[in-house]
């Protein structure tokens, strides 16, 4: 895993799992034969941000091809991947989604007279 080298968070946590390997401490994080780490059995994504970008447009995008929001898309996220700031990164990417901005203006209905 060559993109590893340049994500500190990625070696540090690989260095603690290495170090700890004997002791069940930290029995969430996980390092695989491949070098992949798994937190809570979810995949640990490096901190690369195209990586993090297809992931989340798979997710929120081509998933079964409709845009489900930003609480769908995060649980559904959430259940194989884990990266810092995920939700953050989550909200950023939904928000950007001109498919979905377009949607919620056509749903709005238009003020009405009191």
């Amino acid at each position: 895993m060559h993109a590893g080298k340049h994500d500190d968070k990625y070696q540090k946590l690989k260095h603690m799992i290495q170090q700890h390997a004997t002791n069940d401490h930290d029995v969430d994080y996980h390092l695989m034969e491949d070098g992949l780490v798994r937190f809570m059995n979810r995949i640990y994504v490096l901190y690369d941000n195209e990586l993090k970008k297809l992931s989340l447009r798979e997710f929120h995008v081509k998933l079964y091809s409709c845009h489900l929001g930003y609480h769908n898309t995060l649980t559904i996220a959430k259940k194989l991947y884990y990266w810092p700031d995920l939700k953050k990164e989550m909200f950023e990417f939904i928000v950007r989604c001109l498919d979905c901005q377009q949607v919620t203006t056509e749903c709005k209905h238009p003020a009405s007279l009191l």
